[in-house]
């Protein structure tokens, strides 16, 4: 609710792709505090601090989904973000039974979250592009067919 809270009194112009990288940065950096540490005053605020960051990336990240892209694709774009969210929740259920064994449960839980820092600063300088329009090229929407050619969502008007 915090992170909400926070994200209603964003000025639009901070309503950007990198802020977007920049949460994903704070989550990543609150999950390490929270699981880095016995001691549960850190743990407690830590919670808070990943709670608040989940809760400002979440509706950032639908925000520009649907202020950015155009129209008739939004229902895909929706899809394919859930889709790849889902996987990234299911995706590590390979290996880290595996890796938690090999390293321990709190190694393992930190070596994903510093994997997930390090990706998400190593795209802040493309979120920035993206910011600026460097991005931006027109492309239009082409149907999606399947074998026989039937198109698997209506036509787009």
């Amino acid at each position: 609710m915090l992170g909400a809270l926070a994200l209603a009194r964003l000025p639009e112009r901070r309503v950007t792709a990198a802020s977007l990288g920049a949460a994903v940065v704070a989550v990543a950096g609150s999950g390490m505090a929270y699981v880095a540490t016995p001691d549960l005053r850190i743990v407690a605020l830590s919670a808070v601090a990943l709670g608040a960051t989940a809760g400002f990336f979440v509706p950032l990240q639908r925000t520009l989904i649907h202020r950015d892209t155009p129209k008739p694709a939004v229902g895909r774009v929706i899809g394919t973000s859930e889709m790849l969210s889902r996987g990234s929740e299911l995706l590590p259920l390979a290996f880290a039974p595996a890796a938690a064994a090999a390293f321990g449960v709190q190694q393992t839980l930190l070596g994903g979250l510093t994997i997930v820092l390090v990706v998400a600063l190593a795209s802040l300088p493309a979120a920035v592009r993206i910011d600026r329009g460097g991005h931006l090229r027109p492309v239009p929407p082409q149907p999606t067919h399947v074998a026989t050619d039937e198109p698997i969502s209506p036509p787009m008007p």
